[in-house]
């Protein structure tokens, strides 16, 4: 009898263990679906299987390098001045455009109209002449920790070249250099530009007075500023329906973009070749 009745015992201490497992194991299962539900409402994606995070898909932003954007941030901020300038007026915005499609720098440079503004501001080709060169130049000087030199791009040529005056609008480039003033004033901006990636030229140079001339609207564009947001924004944009939304979602910050581009353009217009 004492003998059954340990046998009888040891069924019942197993059955129990049986039902505790399997309802742990509901348990297990419904707090599961919860956590998979709740990530849902969150806009997070929980993994149920044993890939690796990254074949999650959902957060896209996480898998770059990050390295355009550190490459960006510190041209953007060594160059704030003239690109201030070129990105705060809309003719320069359209040549900055052109130059990033398949008819080339100096051609759009080339093609944009030679004469300043009403207010006497800079001209649409100085203006981008000078950002070019200074976007150029300081990925591979200060920015060269963060940039790939050999994805600089090329010094700008000149427009009394036929080759790069035939690659643009043919009518706006000869409209471009109609008189002898005109021309050396781009002779000016040709000489100024480097021979190479690394060396300085009318953009840094035009940079470096910005800077020194316009402390305190060079610090309303500093790190972490809306300007520098704006400035980042339309440097990366290649079309017209980008800028407007850089124009817009940095209100603020393209109304401090235009005070440095004022200032630049009063201080340093012989450095920078307006």
């Amino acid at each position: 009898m004492e003998g059954r009745a340990r046998s009888v015992r040891a069924a019942r201490a197993y059955l129990g263990m049986t039902r505790n497992r399997a309802i742990s194991g509901a348990a297990f299962a419904a707090a599961l679906a919860g956590l998979a539900a709740l990530g849902a409402q969150q806009g997070c994606t929980v993994l149920t299987n044993d890939a690796p995070p990254d074949d999650a898909g959902v957060f896209e932003g996480g898998d770059a390098d990050g390295s355009a954007a550190v490459c960006g941030a510190c041209v953007v901020q060594q160059c704030a001045g003239p690109l201030s300038v070129c990105l705060t007026d809309d003719a320069c915005v359209e040549a900055s455009l052109c130059a990033k499609g398949s008819a080339g720098a100096t051609a759009c440079v080339c093609g944009a109209s030679p004469d300043g503004g009403a207010d006497g501001g800079a001209s649409p080709a100085s203006a981008l002449r000078a950002s070019y060169e200074c976007d150029r130049e300081r990925k591979c000087t200060q920015c060269a920790s963060s940039c790939a030199c050999g994805t600089n791009g090329t010094p700008l040529g000149s427009c009394d070249d036929a080759g790069a005056a035939d690659a643009g609008d043919a009518g706006a480039s000869d409209a471009s250099a109609p008189a002898d003033a005109g021309d050396a004033g781009d002779d000016a901006g040709d000489a100024a530009a480097p021979a190479d990636a690394g060396t300085e030229g009318v953009g840094s140079a035009c940079a470096a007075c910005a800077a020194s001339k316009c402390g305190d609207a060079s610090r309303s564009c500093g790190p972490g500023t809306e300007c520098e947001a704006f400035l980042a924004c339309m440097r990366e944009c290649t079309s017209a329906t980008c800028t407007a939304g850089c124009a817009a979602t940095h209100a603020t910050g393209k109304t401090a973009a235009i005070e440095l581009a004022r200032c630049t353009t009063t201080s340093c217009n012989g450095p920078c070749g307006f």
